[in-house]
């Protein structure tokens, strides 16, 4: 017994043309056994990424037969030679096969050649697969992201940890770039005021010369009237300060916030706080490093 999955493309409004594409063909017996009865998992796999492929191919084939034509005269352009692309996707890599066009006869003084390319694949990885990566990464260890994208994705080769690892990162400082040059008055109102809980830690770290120690430092926010929030840093990296000033402009903090600053008595983190907060700061002592204190004496 046979299924074959067809895939079914439709003209546009203005044409009625249709086809019919071969997707995918399952084969069962007449009896079959326990283990495979429905979908089985590498065959939803195939679909996935055949389906992808297909869909690509067909979009990048309609977007260069558009691009060919030439704005100003109206005639197409002739192919200078086809380019190989790779596109990593949600739904495995794609290959993609892109043609380079000679100028338009009606513009001599323009490049020798048209290269639309960059325009339709601006990145070599769609932002979705980056958005996955990014978010189970921050989510779990490395190497668990990797075998779960690996198990339930169409994959052609085994997703690597250290890729997952620099995708976050990656992802991660561009979203703090974003926070540092947003607009001070996203977030628009004076705050009354406000507290912040602050700590912070050595880990292990693995450097370019050999293992070393991070600085970790994390806090919590509550101010009234707002959303509590939370951030984290490696103190060795230098724009945290300037995470830390845009995060007081988006709250809304000015020169008359008061702001308590509940620490474990660390100069560090004092001046941290302070060169980065606008408004006046008043430090506390937590009692749990308190009663440390005490303990031992």
């Amino acid at each position: 017994m046979r299924w074959t999955i067809l895939l079914r493309r439709e003209g546009d409004t203005n044409t009625s043309q249709s086809s019919d594409i071969p997707l995918l063909s399952i084969e069962r017996d007449e009896l079959p056994a326990f283990a495979q009865l429905g979908l089985m998992h590498r065959e939803g796999k195939s679909i996935l990424q055949n389906l992808q492929s297909l869909l690509l191919n067909q979009q990048a084939e309609e977007y260069f037969a558009r691009r060919r034509r030439c704005a100003k005269c109206k005639k197409l352009r002739t192919i200078k030679y086809y380019r190989q692309r790779r596109l990593q996707s949600l739904y495995g890599v794609v290959r993609l096969r892109l043609p380079r066009f000679n100028r338009c006869d009606c513009d001599p003084k323009a490049t020798p050649y048209c290269w639309f390319g960059s325009e339709l694949l601006p990145s070599r990885t769609t932002p979705e697969w980056m958005a996955m990566q990014a978010a189970l990464g921050a989510r779990m260890p490395y190497r668990e992201a990797a075998f779960l994208l690996s198990a339930f994705l169409p994959a052609d080769r085994l997703r690597n940890h250290g890729s997952i690892r620099n995708q976050t990162i990656r992802v991660g400082s561009r979203i703090a770039l974003e926070e540092t040059v947003a607009a001070p008055n996203s977030c628009p109102g004076a705050v009354a005021s406000g507290s912040l809980a602050i700590d912070g830690t050595y880990v292990r770290g693995h450097g370019r010369d050999g293992p070393t120690k991070l600085h970790v430092v994390v806090g919590a926010v509550n101010f009234e009237r707002r959303t509590k929030s939370a951030f984290a840093f490696v103190q060795q990296h230098k724009p945290h300060r300037r995470q830390l000033r845009s995060m007081w402009q988006r709250i809304g903090c000015d020169q008359s916030t008061p702001l308590r600053v509940v620490t474990d008595g660390d100069t560090g983190l004092h001046n941290l706080v302070k060169r980065s907060f606008p408004g006046t700061t008043t430090h506390i002592l937590d009692w749990f490093h308190i009663a440390m204190r005490l303990n031992a004496i």
